[in-house]
């Protein structure tokens, strides 16, 4: 099915919906694994059609949509792509930027959360902290020698002011659902299930 959606330039899944149109059955999954490992397989045969179905269909290939990118943007990619402008390892040597180093210091307990202090919403576990408050620092002091200001608001999410445009985000770390085996539940009503960190930091921007 792939295979002959590539050759017509339109999606499996639009291929897929061309051969139900026509009654025509395919492959079933893991049919052409079968075949490649010596298994028979019984080939389907086409049904009878009735009078009135559809006998043909006319495929159109995919065509890609174009977008034409504002100069401002070329050349803000392009400044962007230049080595000189990229955020190197010497940004995460430093020491914490100022902010990130008040989160740090709420987050583990040294500093007591007041209404003129603000930390920033970092979502990640405690193994993952220092790595995500590293790459927090070294995206501030960045975004502040290119002429962007940093800070955050009430709700700690992390703002970056660029060129009079508010960039609102968060950093987080995803979790995936595991199931607990009954040798580790201390109880036959607890949970079967529970949360575990995975160990990747993403940024997740809000829109204003």
């Amino acid at each position: 099915m792939s295979s002959l959606a590539k050759r017509y330039n339109i999606s499996d899944v639009a291929f897929a919906k061309v051969c139900r149109k026509l009654q025509v059955p395919v492959p079933p999954r893991g049919d052409w694994a079968r075949i490649r490992n010596g298994y028979k397989v019984t080939k389907p045969s086409l049904p009878h059609l009735s009078p009135g179905d559809q006998t043909s269909a006319t495929v159109s290939p995919s065509q890609t949509k174009s977008r034409d990118v504002p100069e401002a943007v070329k050349e803000q990619q392009a400044h962007k792509a230049a080595p000189e402008n990229r955020i190197s390892e010497a940004y995460f040597s430093r020491k914490l930027h100022s902010l990130v180093q008040t989160t740090k210091q709420m987050l583990s307990g040294r500093m007591e959360p007041t209404g003129k202090i603000v930390a920033l919403n970092v979502r990640v576990s405690k193994s993952s902290r220092d790595r995500a408050l590293r790459i927090l620092s070294a995206l501030f002091y960045a975004c502040e020698e290119r002429g962007y200001s940093v800070a955050a608001n009430e709700q700690r999410e992390l703002l970056i002011l660029v060129k009079g445009e508010e960039v609102r985000f968060l950093l987080e770390e995803p979790s995936r659902r595991i199931t607990v085996s009954e040798s580790k539940r201390k109880h036959s009503w607890s949970p079967t299930s529970e949360l575990e960190p995975t160990g990747k930091l993403i940024f997740a921007f809000r829109s204003t």
